[in-house]
């Protein structure tokens, strides 16, 4: 969160406040897979909305430690016009 200028959320979300950290523009989600991950849609929606409710976008960060890269998923409104 620092390396972007983010706040971090104490217990990493698992407190009051959800999810990792926030800046001005997007409320942040961040998992360490050493090789893997599993995307949930549930997941996703619950970032989505509470982004949305906070004026922000929702991304996902997923560092893979193994291989030594992050994805970064941004979470857009619309369905599949948006893409």
């Amino acid at each position: 969160m620092a390396e972007r200028g983010a706040v971090t959320h104490a217990m990493s979300g698992a407190g009051n406040v959800k999810h990792d950290g926030h800046d001005d523009d997007y409320l942040f989600e961040c998992k360490d897979a050493p090789n893997s991950y599993t995307l949930r849609a549930s997941d996703m929606r619950e970032l989505f909305i509470r982004a949305c409710k906070q004026s922000r976008t929702g991304v996902l960060l997923v560092y893979f430690a193994d291989q030594g890269f992050t994805i970064e998923c941004k979470l857009i409104p619309g369905g599949k016009e948006a893409i």
